[in-house]
């Protein structure tokens, strides 16, 4: 069976977002039959009856539900009910609340039950702080904590949270599990002591940080208690809640274990209605929700893999902050999550009967969207060979969707098998996703003021996305309404007030002196904001460049900000690196000496002058197309100097781009592979550099590109139809991959 695709259903592959092909009845049994229990400890934290009222959550309960089912019905892994412990407020299933006895109790009793090759998962949502070190020789003078629901008020003249759960005791109950030869997965969905200042009256308004606030108590501790420690200066160490355990030297007799984090110790990270859109979405964790759904997609992903995936889909989400942060020794994060023991799977569903619609139980935590395309066959194991027709998705919830008949473009060529009703299929036939779409659109959130200034940037707003020969596609929302980025109209003497509202460190004399002519911010999906050397969004001066001046910069904005953001959604696409015949390895040269491994599961700090290095190796036996993109915090992209087409067997290892002085703050290289297409030019992605028109066809269908060339393609031509891109055995085309490596540009010294 041939299967014709064409540039609706651009291939990423088998290995795309499902690591191999579909999990067959053998795979499945082998995993179940594995040695060693699979247990789990979810703490959710949302009522904090010690604290003011507005401190109070609502996710956690949320997250940790969510998790539980996601556990319970893991397609390979599926952990047993008993085994799976919960704290947390007004939830049927939870053992009883998140107090801290009732943590260290839990713990305590996974350390008795714990055993060699055991598997234990824990889950932390809630709040997260930071206390003075209980005993000397930390690096920043400072304790990570996790907040149960006892926590009380660190009041003047005491150094620590009553009833907190301190790193350090967090560090001995791992280890009295880690003991028994158990390995620890340890996930913290929780803010610290965080202190970014976000412009909250124009962002999303659903979306919470997890920041305790106790401005308005008198005899709070508060910044005092913290005089003389390090907090959040550039090039100091990233302190975490579990610090060296993570990534020291395990003993032979010790489990392996690896960390997770929301975010460091000076960032929020949110909880907001997850998935975005979703006609179920529930208000929960970014963090959580996001690791859920990657794991979703590919639960055979190693934890290395997976921590890529994260920051890949926050670099999607344009989120210059949080950074989750990802450690663990060499041989635990190459391991498989959750010890799947099961390198191809597929994910793929039964279809189910409810009333008079046929529904799978996958939905937006998998990625799937209405338009998602998916072969039907007769049952989980029949190959390519046996599919029976397609169907696509008409509307998707968290975990279900319902199918509904395929919609073909008038200008698409007719897919080989034939398109089904979903009425007239059996219960006993299982569904396959053999096209994913890809959503097009920027969303972008207009000035909330009504000043006269922000009412024009409105006008300029409506004008571009009413242009149909723009090179991008905007979807224009309200203030506080989801978007991809944000606009805003205010005077740094505005921004310097919110810092100083919201204690971001900034000194008065400071936000006195500032300008107070308006001036329009860019800001990320999060709102964030500030004044600080390497923090400071892009802006114009409203006051100095007039209308024709502020059109031409603003319509550049948008091109640049949408082919960055189309490029960070392009990076969950991983076909060609995943089998190991070709390898990426991204790295620093500083002082054109000394070499620093950059991971996509990381953002180190680079200074001005470090050069960044890329290296393939290609061992299979087809040419590889290499080239790399640099993207700056103004979203300016600048290509490499070297395309190259890489033979099998061959060595790619150039320096790209060497830091400019220039600039401070958050950058990306992105690094595109293709596969060497007959006839094909060497992919090139300097066109992205440039501005171009809107392709007024759907850019999606015919021409001789495909695969990852097709879509990026797209990028720059904005085509009027959302993107799509195929997957599997069954499809064919060019193999490609996209990586974004995230930087933060500190000062040199």
């Amino acid at each position: 069976m041939n299967l014709t695709l064409t540039r609706r259903s651009l291939l990423f592959g088998s290995a795309a977002l499902a690591g191999g092909l579909w999990l067959g009845p053998g795979p499945r049994l082998a995993a179940e039959t594995a040695e060693g229990v699979r247990r789990a400890l979810l703490v959710g934290v949302t009522e904090y009856p010690d604290l003011p009222r507005r401190n109070w959550l609502k996710g956690p309960a949320n997250d940790v539900t969510r998790m539980r089912e996601w556990l319970l019905t893991h397609p390979i892994v599926p952990f047993a009910s008993e085994n799976v412990t919960v704290l947390a407020d007004a939830l049927d299933f939870a053992a009883e609340p998140p107090t801290l006895t009732a943590i260290r109790t839990a713990m305590a009793d996974l350390a008795a039950a714990a055993g060699p090759g055991d598997t234990v998962y824990l889950h932390f949502s809630g709040h997260g702080h930071q206390q003075p070190a209980r005993f000397p020789g930390e690096i920043d003078g400072l304790d990570e904590v996790f907040m149960p629901r006892d926590t009380g008020i660190m009041r003047r003249g005491m150094t620590e949270w009553p009833n907190a759960y301190v790193d350090k005791d967090i560090k001995a109950d791992i280890n009295a599990i880690r003991a028994k030869g158990a390995f620890v997965w340890a996930l913290f969905d929780c803010c610290h002591s965080a202190t970014m200042t976000r412009n909250v009256l124009g962002g999303d308004s659903r979306e919470v940080a997890r920041q305790v606030d106790l401005s308005e108590v008198e005899d709070y501790a508060g910044p005092e208690a913290f005089a003389g420690t390090a907090r959040g200066v550039a090039g100091t160490p990233r302190q975490t809640m579990l610090g060296a355990a993570a990534t020291e030297a395990t003993a032979l007799d010790m489990g392996g274990l690896v960390a997770f984090y929301a975010s460091q110790t000076i960032e929020p990270t949110f909880e907001l209605p997850l998935p975005p859109g979703a006609e179920d979405a529930v208000q929960m964790g970014l963090f959580t929700f996001t690791v859920m759904a990657r794991l979703a997609e590919a639960p055979t992903l190693t934890y290395r893999q997976l921590g890529e995936a994260v920051l890949q889909s926050y670099a999607a989400m344009n989120r210059r902050a949080p950074i989750p942060m990802f450690e663990g020794d060499e041989a635990a994060l190459n391991s498989p999550v959750l010890g799947t023991g099961v390198t191809e799977y597929r994910p793929q569903w039964p279809l189910r009967r409810t009333a008079d619609r046929a529904e799978i139980s996958g939905g937006a935590v998998h990625g799937l969207v209405p338009g998602t395309r998916l072969m039907v066959f007769p049952d989980p194991a029949a190959g390519p060979e046996a599919a029976l027709g397609l169907v696509e998705i008409a509307s998707a919830a968290s975990l279900r969707s319902v199918l509904g008949p395929l919609r073909v473009d008038e200008d698409e060529a007719a897919p080989d098998l034939p398109a089904l009703d979903p009425a007239s299929l059996d219960e006993g036939v299982w569904l396959r996703v053999v096209e994913r779409v890809i959503e097009m659109d920027l969303a972008v959130a207009v000035p909330r003021s009504d000043a006269p200034e922000a009412m024009a940037v409105t006008e300029m707003l409506e004008s571009l996305a009413a242009d149909a020969e723009a090179p991008f596609r905007l979807q224009l929302v309200a203030p506080d309404a989801p978007a991809d980025i944000r606009l805003d109209v205010m005077s740094r003497l505005d921004v310097a007030g919110l810092m100083l509202a919201q204690g971001d460190g900034l000194a008065p004399e400071l936000a006195a002196a500032q300008p107070a002519e308006p001036e329009l911010w860019l800001l990320d999906a999060g709102a964030l904001i500030s004044l600080h050397p390497g923090q400071v969004p892009p802006s114009l001066n409203l006051a100095t460049n007039d209308p024709e001046a502020q059109a031409a910069w603003l319509r550049e904005t948008m091109t640049r900000v949408y082919r960055a953001t189309q490029l960070a959604r392009l990076s969950l696409s991983d076909e060609l690196t995943r089998g190991g015949q070709v390898t990426v390895e991204v790295y620093l040269k500083r002082g054109g000496l000394e070499v620093e491994p950059i991971s996509p599961a990381a953002v180190p700090q680079v200074r001005p002058l470090d050069e960044v290095w890329v290296r393939v190796v290609n061992d299979t036996a087809t040419a590889v197309d290499v080239h790399t993109l640099f993207i700056g915090i103004d979203f300016a992209i600048t290509p490499s100097n070297f395309a190259e087409r890489l033979q099998p067997g061959n060595v790619y290892d150039r320096g790209q781009f060497r830091i400019s002085d220039e600039t401070l703050g958050r950058e990306r290289v992105v690094v595109a592979l293709a596969e060497a297409e007959p006839m094909a030019p060497v992919l090139n992605l300097a066109f992205l550099g440039q501005e171009g028109v809107q392709s007024r066809g759907t850019g999606t269908t015919g021409g001789a590109a495909a695969g990852l060339r097709a879509l990026l393609a797209d990028v720059a031509e904005a085509p009027l139809t959302r993107g799509a891109m195929a997957m599997g055995a069954e499809a064919e085309g060019a193999r490609g991959a996209l990586f974004v490596y995230s930087l933060d540009v500190v000062p040199g010294g």
